[in-house]
C-alpha cells in the first residue's frame, strides 16, 4: 500500500499545486527576459506559473517594469573623476550610459518615462548632481544640465536601441535600408550631400553630437551663473523671435 506522504510526514507536492516563487524569481526572469520583451505573459511562462499568479506579486505591466528597470539600474555605477571638467565629466557620463543601455535592450525607453522611477533613478541622479556640485554648479543648475545631456542621449539611443531591435529581421531592415537609400539617391540635391558625408561609425556618430550639445550647454551655463539667468536669457530670445515671425 502507497502513503501519500513521505517519512518526513510532508506530503508530496500535487500536479495541480502552484509553483512558489516570490518577487526575487521575478526580477530574476524578468532581467533574464530584457526590458525589451518584458511582459506579464513572459514572466509567467518563464516561471511556469499564470500571469495571474504573477500579478499577485506585481501590480501590473507597469509595476513589473519599473521593478526590473530599477534592477538593472543598480548594475549602472558612474565614477566621478575629479580630474575632468564639467564638459568631459558630462561626456564620459553620456558614454558610459550608452554603452550601459545598448547592452540592456529596451532600457533606453525605460530611463525616458518619468526618469527617476525609483531608489536605483533617484540614486544616479543624485550622483550626478554631486559631481556637478562639485566643479561649482549650484544644486539646481546642476539637475538641470545633467538631465539636459541624459534626454538628449537616451533620445539617440532609444533611437539607435530601435534600429538595432529592428535588425534582427535582416531582410526587412536590408529592404529599409535599400528603400531609403533610393529616395535619397533620387535627389540631385540629397544624392550630391549624401555623396560627400564621410562614413562614420554610431560610437564616433554618438560622441560627436554628444560632445558638441554639451560644449553648448556648458557654454550657456557655466559653474556659477545661476539657472534663472539662463532661463530668462532664453524666454527674451523666444520673445524676441515670436515678434520676429
Amino acid at each position: 500500500m502507497s502513503s501519500s506522504h513521505d517519512r518526513s510526514g510532508t506530503p508530496p507536492p500535487s500536479a495541480g499545486r502552484p509553483a512558489r516563487f516570490d518577487l526575487a524569481d521575478v526580477i530574476r526572469v524578468g532581467r533574464a527576459i530584457g526590458l525589451r520583451d518584458l511582459t506579464v505573459q513572459a514572466v509567467a511562462s518563464a516561471l511556469d506559473v499564470t500571469p495571474t499568479a504573477v500579478y499577485r506579486l506585481v501590480p501590473g505591466r507597469v509595476g513589473l517594469e519599473r521593478l526590473i528597470g530599477e534592477a538593472i539600474l543598480a548594475d549602472l555605477d558612474l565614477p566621478d573623476d575629479p580630474s575632468m571638467s564639467a564638459a568631459e565629466h558630462l561626456t564620459d557620463f553620456a558614454t558610459r550610459l550608452r554603452r550601459f543601455t545598448l547592452a540592456r535592450p529596451g532600457s533606453a525607453a525605460y530611463f525616458q518615462h518619468s526618469f527617476p522611477r525609483g531608489a536605483s533613478g533617484a540614486r544616479l541622479m543624485a550622483v550626478e548632481v554631486a559631481a556637478l556640485t562639485a566643479r561649482g554648479y549650484a544644486p539646481g543648475a546642476a539637475a538641470g544640465l545633467c538631465g539636459s545631456v541624459a534626454s538628449l542621449a537616451l533620445g539617440l539611443l532609444s533611437a539607435e536601441d530601435t534600429r538595432l531591435g529592428r535588425a534582427a529581421d535582416h531582410d526587412a531592415a536590408q529592404q529599409e535600408a535599400a528603400n531609403a537609400f533610393t529616395t535619397i539617391m533620387d535627389d540631385p540635391l540629397l544624392r550630391d550631400a549624401h555623396l560627400t558625408i564621410p562614413t562614420v561609425s554610431a560610437d564616433e556618430y554618438f560622441h560627436l553630437v554628444m560632445s558638441s550639445a554639451i560644449a553648448g550647454l556648458v557654454d550657456r551655463l557655466p559653474p556659477q551663473r545661476p539657472l534663472d539667468d539662463l532661463l530668462a536669457e532664453n524666454r527674451a530670445d523666444l520673445a524676441a523671435r515670436e515678434m520676429e515671425n
